[in-house]
């Protein structure tokens, strides 16, 4: 619901467990990519704060 996106919006804690979202870079990548961990971590902000725009 829109309060919760609010709710998670507000604090510094991502979405998505980091664990899950990067199974989940790993699953779309189909060329076996290496991604630095400061590099997954940009990813799942940039990707949680679209999430959360488009869903508002």
């Amino acid at each position: 619901s829109l309060c919760e996106i609010c709710f998670y919006q507000k604090s510094e804690n991502l979405i998505f467990l980091k664990i899950i979202f990067t199974y989940l870079i790993c699953e779309i990548d189909d060329k076996n990519h290496q991604f630095q961990c400061s590099t997954l971590n940009i990813i799942q902000v940039i990707a949680e704060f679209t999430l959360t725009t488009l869903f508002k």
